[in-house]
């Protein structure tokens, strides 16, 4: 099968904007690669941001990204890459008259907004994933900053789109809100690449403490605060916080600020700018993977945390709902409630037997449910799904 990807907002060579950009990043790459490797012909469009890269790239056989012009050659904001929204549709059309795909697979709201149009106009169907959506809670309402107009596009898509992929089953629920038809929506999720994400290998270097370890950006909604005040009722623990943030992030210094005024300065660490590379090494490290957001999130460090057989607390929201199972490969806890994560920890780290368990049980449910190979076979099904209701 001929599978077009449309992602304008992130590509698989650019350096990722936050923790969503990367989990979409590492999406698309570990699904196009996945599905070229069971023999389908892949090509992944996005928008030129440099005018360092060709107009093609062979990632690997059956797997190229073209690199479209649509607006200026360099990083933009989500707002002003809307505004090339129109240029990126002319420049598929003309890509897709020269070589029609079978099936588009659009990957956020501004990729659909750009590919559902023009496929729809050559009689291509599409899969449409917004991986995020731009309101959350019920009714849906605009996140905190949300562009324009992105709710009301969102809203669109839904009613449009042949299929409509949730990377959770509590997103799937916010896609049917939206007004997609339930018949139209499949859940799939995101995968873990489990070469990279296993027990073996090197860990980094700890000491004698317990260690707890969060990921991701310092901000408050990520609960990474509460960690912070659970950690003082967990005196045997040392919290690592690590993530794309630099020394002068405004975050960095509240959290220090919480730490000292919470006497666990002495035992938070902060490690900023940890290359991608060196995470399996830092989850091997830890005794227990926190995620604990306040609301939706898919939770994808969860799932590393799960492949390298560790046990994780997670706040039941977004995908972390589906991915840890509490009581089996770690604990549910409420979001916003340092209390219950402390006492979490503290049953957890006390005993080793229970963690031994959790860990050995999330590493057989990401063997079985969320290897890439799992997530391109789940993902093909619902391609061919697609085509043939388009074709009848």
């Amino acid at each position: 099968m001929r599978i077009d990807i449309v992602s304008e907002n992130v590509s698989p060579w650019r350096e990722p904007s936050g923790e969503d950009s990367f989990a979409q990043q590492s999406h698309v790459h570990q699904l196009a690669t996945a599905l070229a490797g069971r023999e389908h012909t892949v090509t992944l469009w996005t928008r030129r941001d440099s005018l360092d890269v060709p107009d093609e790239v062979v990632v690997s056989e059956g797997f190229r990204i073209r690199y479209l012009d649509a607006g200026p050659p360099r990083p933009v904001t989500e707002q002003e890459r809307a505004g090339h929204l129109p240029a990126l549709a002319a420049a598929l059309r003309a890509g897709w008259h020269r070589d029609r795909p079978d099936v588009v697979h659009a990957h956020y709201w501004s990729s659909g907004m750009a590919a559902l149009p023009v496929a729809r106009d050559i009689g291509v169907p599409v899969v449409q994933t917004f991986h995020s959506l731009g309101g959350h809670g019920r009714p849906l309402r605009p996140q905190t900053g949300c562009m324009p107009g992105r709710l009301r596009v969102e809203r669109s898509l839904t009613g449009l789109a042949g299929r409509l992929i949730a990377t959770s089953s509590s997103q799937a629920d916010e896609l049917v809100q939206l007004g997609a038809p339930r018949r139209r929506v499949r859940v799939v999720p995101h995968g873990v690449n489990t070469d990279e994400f296993n027990p073996s290998g090197p860990a980094l270097t700890r000491g004698d403490r317990s260690r707890v370890v969060l990921t991701g950006p310092l901000e408050p909604q990520l609960g990474v605060d509460d960690a912070v005040l659970a950690l003082a009722a967990v005196p045997e623990a040392e919290l690592v916080l690590a993530g794309n943030f630099g020394p002068r992030d405004r975050n960095q210094t509240r959290l220090l600020d919480l730490a000292v005024r919470r006497r666990v300065a002495g035992r938070l660490h902060l490690l900023p700018q940890l290359p991608g590379d060196r995470m399996p090494q830092l989850l091997r490290s830890a005794d227990v993977v926190v995620c604990v957001p306040w609301h939706e999130r898919f939770g994808v460090v969860a799932l590393e945390a799960m492949a390298c057989a560790l046990p994780v607390v997670a706040s039941p929201v977004g995908g972390l709902a589906d991915t840890v199972v509490n009581g089996v490969t770690g604990a549910h806890v409420p979001p916003r409630r340092p209390d219950a994560l402390a006492s979490a920890l503290r049953q957890v780290l006390g005993s080793p037997t229970m963690s031994q368990a959790f860990g050995i049980a999330g590493r057989d449910r990401v063997m079985a449910r969320y290897r890439w190979n799992s997530i391109a076979e789940s993902t093909m099904a619902i391609y061919q799904e697609t085509v043939d209701e388009h074709r009848r």
